[in-house]
Formats: structure tokens, C-alpha cells, sequence
């Protein structure tokens, strides 16, 4: 369509142009939703292009998160709103499957039974400070898996052993 006035001719290009690629978006990303072969080639070229050139990645990443702040906040606010019950939950197994984890590391690493009668379920046993003061060292640093993060820490230190429940309070009470 000739225009008189180059100025109206231009803006009418950029008006197509914008229609015509968000419609070409529009279809790149129902192909993706919909085509697994597709998805997986743009996956792949994708991780191509962060192996050859990183830096022009990571600048290309923080460019756009830069010009998206805005929108970005916007949508993870209300992603932690819509989701909170079930990123809590996840939280809270991923916790204590980490804490179970190094809870059963320290067992194993006093011996993985008790000192005393050989019990060697992890559900019956605990670390005892094998020349009393726990109570006081708890104080100190904290009880429950703090006290398994301080044993990791400091190397698994000696004065303490795995005794199962039972022998353990048998110990607190008898000596």
C-alpha cells in the first residue's frame, strides 16, 4: 500500500512486522508444547550454545533478566503464593531426607550399632557422649541434626559412641 509520507509507510512495517512475528511465536511455541522431536532439538542447541560460548550466555541471561525485572517479580510472587502448601511440603521432605541421610552417616561412621548390645537399627540408636557432659555440650552447640552437623565438622571426633536407646538411658540412670 504506497503511502505518501515515508513516516507512515514506516510505522506500518513495524505495525506487520510485530503481528507477523508474534504470530510466528505463537507457533514456534505450540510446535515446542506439542512436538517432543522439536523440543528436544531446541533443548539441545540450547545447551550447544552454553558450551561453545558461555559469556555471551550468561550476559544474554542477565540482559534479559535486567529488562524483565519487573514482570519477573511479578510472576514468582505469584507463583509462591499459588504454590506455598506444596513447595512448604517439599521443603520439608527434602529436610528430613537430607537430615535422615546425615544422621545415618554419623551412625555409620561410630560403628552402625550399639557399643553395647549390638542393636543395629537405626530408629533404636543414638551418639552418647561417652564421658557424660551431653547435656551441657548440647547447650552449646544445639541438639538434633546440629549436634550430627557439628560431629561431621569436626571430623568425627572421639568420646563419643552409638548406643541404642535403651543402653543409653540404662548408662544415664546405672553409670
Amino acid at each position: 500500500m504506497p503511502y505518501k509520507n515515508h513516516a507512515d509507510s514506516v510505522a506500518y512495517n513495524v505495525k506487520r512486522y510485530a503481528k507477523r512475528r508474534e504470530l510466528q511465536l505463537a507457533q514456534m511455541k505450540e510446535r515446542y508444547q506439542t512436538d517432543p522431536e522439536y523440543r528436544a532439538r531446541k533443548i539441545a542447541a540450547a545447551h550447544r550454545r552454553e558450551r561453545e560460548k558461555p559469556e555471551a550466555v550468561k550476559a544474554s541471561q542477565a540482559a534479559y533478566r535486567e529488562n524483565h525485572r519487573v514482570e519477573a517479580s511479578a510472576y514468582q510472587k505469584e507463583y509462591r503464593a499459588k504454590h506455598k502448601v506444596e513447595r512448604q511440603e517439599l521443603w520439608n521432605q527434602r529436610s528430613r531426607e537430607s537430615q535422615q541421610r546425615l544422621r545415618l552417616e554419623v551412625l555409620a561412621q561410630y560403628g552402625g550399632k550399639c557399643a553395647c548390645c549390638a542393636e543395629s537399627a537405626p530408629e533404636f540408636l543414638a551418639i552418647d557422649h561417652i564421658y557424660g557432659g551431653g547435656n551441657r555440650h548440647r547447650k552449646e552447640i544445639g541438639h538434633g541434626s546440629k549436634f550430627y552437623v557439628w560431629l561431621k565438622r569436626q571430623g568425627y571426633p572421639s568420646g563419643f559412641a552409638v548406643l541404642c536407646h535403651n543402653c543409653n538411658a540404662a548408662k544415664g540412670y546405672y553409670g
